[in-house]
């Protein structure tokens, strides 16, 4: 559990980063300023300031200042029956969606417990 932030962040996840990582994790975040841009399942998505997004890290994906965002990594078996069905990402509920808003409450709610 970490929170980003800054006005000239800009981050991305490229083939590269990817098969030098080898990570098989889910980023969840919140994004509270900025958002964020990418393809899964062959389209593209955008995420704006108040969208949950619930990221693949084995995709490509870009982040675009200013950013602000509490980000959560869990590991791909959490998510084994999504995982194993072939999900290359979830892109998240609108913040303006019932899931959207408890999902957003329960990240920042984490975060805020770990910041002490």
């Amino acid at each position: 559990m970490t929170r980003i932030a800054g006005s000239a962040v800009s981050l991305r996840r490229t083939s590269a980063t990817i098969a030098r990582s080898a990570v098989e994790h889910y980023l969840v975040q919140v994004h509270l300023t900025g958002g964020c841009a990418g393809l899964a399942a062959g389209r593209e998505f955008e995420l704006q300031a108040g969208d949950v997004g619930v990221l693949d890290l084995t995709r490509c994906w870009r982040s675009r200042p200013p950013i602000s965002n509490p980000r959560l990594v869990v590991p791909a078996k959490a998510c084994a029956a999504r995982h194993r069905a072939g999900c290359p990402a979830w892109t998240g509920p609108a913040a303006s969606s019932a899931v959207g808003e408890l999902l957003a409450d329960h990240v920042r709610a984490l975060y805020a417990s770990f910041r002490g």
